[in-house]
């Protein structure tokens, strides 16, 4: 029996063709992302919440809020059309995970949610806060709340920060449909406590006509940025690029001038802007 000869310079050449080829189709894709990552003006769809005054509710049918008036003015830079699309935190929150919106405006920042969603630069900070009412004399410390139900805010830094510690479990945590639910369940005396950030309290305490007091607790801040689709890069950027000069021009500080009668304090000011943008 005799071996087939191999023709080792025509299966060379055969090699080198079938490299220049898979370099040019390589080249095409890579040529076809460089050019999906460049802001191409479109309608977009942003998600926002309907019970989170004075940051994010609705009023006459309409989306209203700080973080409300900083979508329109964000959109507005991008030079596209828009709409919003309102409803409970959580089903919005599940809007941009299925790719059903394209933003979020107005989200804290955490470990878990950067997991699933990218991220803009922070634009504020939110500082969250145990509210009880100020008639409890019997609860005048986190340790009064042991064993006692709380109206709870997932992810909050308070939660994350007990659970950190072992010591969630401590406290019967339950939630609500909404911050306003949870504020009158608190007048009721359904709940001993409620968490939420401490402009969200005060103004539903003002609103329902609930004298409250807050716990003494270590929160100092979390950011509060522009959540998009995790890999939406050109978004993303665009969002960045945009929000920066915002900040720069100090039109993100008239706004919560506007909703909250006060600057922003210096250290989120500091913290939003750092040196280098600045410059």
């Amino acid at each position: 029996m005799h071996k087939k000869k191999i023709n080792y310079a025509k299966a060379t050449k055969s090699y080198i063709t079938l490299f220049i080829l898979f370099f040019i189709y390589s080249s095409a894709v890579r040529a076809k992302t460089v050019v999906s990552e460049k802001w191409q003006p479109q309608h977009l769809t942003n998600g926002i919440a309907t019970g989170f005054p004075p940051y994010q509710f609705s009023q006459n049918s309409q989306a209203s809020g700080f973080d409300a008036d900083v979508a329109r003015l964000l959109i507005g830079r991008l030079s596209t059309s828009f709409d919003f699309k309102q409803d409970q935190w959580d089903n919005i929150v599940n809007e941009l995970r299925f790719n059903k919106i394209d933003l979020i405006v107005g989200m804290e920042v955490n470990e878990i949610r950067s997991r699933i969603f990218d991220f803009s630069i922070p634009y504020y900070y939110r500082h969250d806060e145990i509210f009880v009412l100020e008639k409890n004399q019997n609860i005048n410390q986190i340790d009064d709340l042991e064993n006692q139900v709380i109206a709870g805010d997932r992810h909050s830094y308070i939660e994350s920060l007990w659970k950190q510690q072992g010591t969630l479990y401590h406290y019967r945590i339950i939630s609500t449909q909404s911050k306003e639910d949870s504020m009158q369940q608190l007048s009721s005396g359904k709940v001993m406590a409620a968490i939420m950030p401490n402009a969200v309290g005060l103004y539903l305490a003002k609103q329902l006509n609930i004298k409250v007091k807050t716990l003494e607790n270590l929160d100092s801040g979390t950011p509060i940025a522009i959540a998009v689709k995790k890999g939406n890069q050109s978004l993303l950027n665009r969002t960045n690029s945009t929000l920066k000069q915002l900040i720069i021009e100090g039109e993100i500080d008239k706004l919560y001038q506007k909703w909250f009668s006060e600057s922003l304090p210096v250290i989120h000011k500091d913290t939003v802007i750092p040196t280098s943008i600045r410059k």
